[in-house]
């Protein structure tokens, strides 16, 4: 009888750390599963950054290149302004060139 009794209550311990351990497992996967949709999360959140910073990239060059541009057309027209007065200038008759200089001095 004290045999039965030690075995029930072996038993009883083995149920008591069945459901321990159930519960445990349960954790476990609960965590597991918590711990992948925040490595899938962080994944996103990678791409996402990774994306904004190849867009930052792309509209810095877009921006050097236009700046690279406008400076071009910039010292272009400067070269027209300067070939159009020299133009102006040689295509004066004596008269306007000594108008002008008149008209300098006096300013």
């Amino acid at each position: 009888n004290e045999a039965q009794t030690e075995l029930d209550s072996l038993h009883q311990q083995i149920a008591v750390a069945n459901g321990q351990l159930q519960a445990q497992i349960h954790v476990n996967k609960t965590r597991q599963q918590e711990l992948t949709d925040l490595h899938r999360e962080l994944d996103k959140k990678n791409f996402s950054h990774e994306t904004h910073i190849a867009d930052l990239c792309s509209m810095q060059w877009l921006t050097l290149n236009n700046l690279r541009n406008l400076s071009q057309q910039a010292q272009f027209l400067e070269n027209e302004a300067n070939r159009v007065l020299e133009f102006r200038n040689s295509t004066k008759t004596p008269q306007e060139n000594s108008l002008h200089r008149s008209i300098s001095s006096k300013e």
